[in-house]
């Protein structure tokens, strides 16, 4: 039977994780709302029963999972398992340590890295970016996260934070982000702000909005109904904040890629699967404009092709070659 491998995706607002074969195809998936505002002890209670709904599934086909990998928000020190930088979505989840908590727990070993980190190996290995040596992979969900493929290799940084471009500084003494800082890319790309933005340009009037009746109807709005809103019916709130976080997004990526010179950059995460194809070629095209040097018109802007499988698979990848 072909070797099994089991991943976990911890996010702020829900917990993806499955068993892969070694070639990054699905064997299962499941998803699940998150705990992360509960406690943190509630939360690796949480982790420890999906790694061992794996263990039990892996069981059942006969297979046998030499470890679980885990892609999680934050800063990770690998060789302990601690999350050591902030995590602005989990409240106190920095300074706890998932990897030790499970490894007890499970009685098998636990690998863990930064969810973006994971994003970009299953990508690298299976996705949009196979074959190619240097790419940029950034996840546009309830925040906004970046991990690094250079030389073909994943690369974590000195401290294991290089990456978070999600706190790259878009707006000098703007908004105010969740790390503490201000004018976080974050606080002006991610789908947080995106419902915000549409809510309160639909509440204020000062666009005419078919989403008005929604939130009259005391709803809330999401992603998927700003972009149908604003890619279908050209509903001008719902396109003026989608134009918004864009532009922020494509400012901070820009100031990135002048550093990295990436040949791709794979978006993945809430925002691109609610908008599609549409969303990216509108990314491409305010990067493009804000590019410089020989890559500009070289460098590939793509949608990740592994969805929001993808972090669980790349976490399940950590412990093989890549």
């Amino acid at each position: 039977m072909a070797k099994i491998y089991a991943g976990i995706d911890l996010g702020g607002t829900s917990i993806k994780y499955g068993l892969c074969r070694a070639d990054g195809s699905v064997v299962n998936a499941h998803v699940t709302a998150s705990k992360a505002n509960e406690s943190p002890d509630v939360l690796l209670a949480q982790l420890a029963d999906c790694a061992h709904d794996l263990i039990s599934e892996a069981e059942e086909m006969g297979a046998i999972l030499e470890y679980v990998g885990l892609g999680t928000p934050g800063t990770v020190e690998r060789d302990t398992g601690r999350i050591v930088g902030i995590s602005p979505n989990i409240p106190g989840w920095e300074k706890t340590n998932p990897k030790e908590y499970l490894e007890t727990r499970l009685g098998i070993p636990v690998y863990i890295d930064n969810d973006a980190n994971t994003v970009a190996l299953a990508e690298y290995l299976f996705g949009a970016a196979r074959g190619f040596s240097d790419i940029l992979a950034v996840t546009v969900g309830t925040g906004v996260g970046g991990g690094l493929i250079l030389n073909g290799q994943l690369y974590r940084g000195a401290y294991g934070a290089a990456g978070e471009i999600g706190h790259v500084t878009v707006e000098a003494d703007g908004e105010k982000c969740n790390c503490g800082r201000f004018g976080c890319m974050e606080r002006y790309a991610s789908a947080t702000k995106l419902v915000s933005l549409a809510t309160n340009y639909v509440k204020s009037g000062s666009e005419k909005s078919l989403l008005r009746k929604k939130l009259d109807s005391g709803e809330k709005l999401t992603v998927g109904d700003i972009f149908g809103a604003a890619y279908e019916k050209s509903d001008p709130a719902a396109l003026r904040a989608v134009d918004f976080c864009i532009k922020y997004l494509s400012i901070g990526l820009a100031s990135v890629m002048v550093i990295i010179d990436p040949q791709l950059v794979v978006i993945g995460g809430g925002l691109p699967d609610a908008g599609g194809d549409r969303y990216i070629l509108e990314i491409k095209s305010a990067l493009r404009e804000k590019a410089i040097g020989p890559g500009t018109a070289q460098f590939g802007v793509e949608r990740a092709t592994l969805g929001n499988q993808a972090g669980f698979v790349g976490a399940a990848m950590l412990n093989t070659p890549a």
